[in-house]
């Protein structure tokens, strides 16, 4: 019996136990929603007459905190900063542009700033023509060394590829704004093989003259359908050009191979595999790119 009532008075004791903690619970719970509450509150009602010592001065400190930050912006240091960015040359293009759309991706039309001897471009501006190819940019902060401003194609490395249009040498020391009317031009891709490549390294043989070697004439206004999908006269079971395979080309293999080694006037030295190297990769990319006009 001693045992039995024992047990039951343990029992009893854990059971009020477990109500306390219940309790204790259920009325922290309460306070801490209260406490939210009394903190939404304060956003709402008068802040001086509910709020304890602690959150007035809370509110003081962020109060000051915010006038400092207000007077640091107004002091003329910002003004300062945005002069010094703007410091520099600059040259104002307008221009009209046509077949900008014939580029891959990894091309890009820019009015680029170059330094002698250097093919990257040491500022640039990335030019997107209006519907009927209107350009009118500002590029500033031009550096100090830069010889030479072009309407030009970069590639994704920033190398000029081709130029069409450029100011230079004294030019650019003429007044802190420079004035670059390019006029039309037309960039694109094939007529800057046309000038590029064609105009000055094929056509002293392929048109120039009365005399076109093999009937190949590569002048402006004819070297595209003498070329585009036309048998070779030397490997007659391919194409001078294939659109889409560079590799299959005649043209392509003419100046990267050794094709022509046997032909009377080899071709190989028509195209240095380090200085020309990007109208090696221009001449590639036409081609498999559809060779478009």
């Amino acid at each position: 019996m001693k045992i039995f009532t024992l047990v039951k008075s343990r029992v009893s004791r854990v059971k009020r136990n477990k109500m306390k903690n219940e309790e204790l619970r259920i009325k922290n719970e309460s306070n801490s929603y209260s406490s939210f509450g009394g903190e939404a509150d304060i956003l709402h009602s008068s802040f001086l007459d509910s709020c304890p010592l602690t959150y007035f001065s809370l509110f003081t400190f962020h109060f000051s905190l915010l006038l400092l930050l207000l007077t640091a912006c107004d002091d003329g240091k910002v003004e300062e900063s945005y002069a010094a960015v703007t410091e520099g040359r600059a040259v104002h293009l307008t221009a009209v542009v046509t077949g900008i759309d014939t580029w891959p991706t990894g091309y890009t039309l820019a009015l680029a700033g170059f330094r002698a001897d250097d093919d990257y471009a040491a500022a640039m501006y990335t030019l997107r023509p209006d519907d009927e190819g209107h350009v009118d940019v500002t590029l500033t902060n031009l550096p100090a060394d830069v010889t030479s401003v072009e309407l030009c194609i970069v590639n994704t490395l920033h190398q000029r590829v081709a130029s069409y249009s450029r100011v230079e040498g004294s030019a650019l020391e003429t007044s802190r704004t420079i004035e670059f009317e390019a006029g039309s031009a037309n960039v694109s891709m094939y007529h800057t093989l046309q000038t590029d490549f064609f105009d000055r390294r094929c056509i002293s043989c392929h048109g120039g003259s009365d005399h076109a070697a093999r009937g190949l004439r590569l002048t402006e206004g004819q070297s595209y359908s003498h070329l585009v999908g036309v048998n070779s006269q030397r490997v007659p079971t391919q194409q001078l050009v294939q659109p889409g395979n560079p590799h299959a080309s005649v043209l392509y293999q003419v100046v990267t191979t050794d094709l022509t080694a046997d032909w009377g006037q080899p071709h190989t030295d028509m195209l240095s595999s380090e200085k020309d190297v990007h109208l090696i990769t221009l001449l590639s990319d036409w081609i498999r790119y559809g060779a478009n006009p």
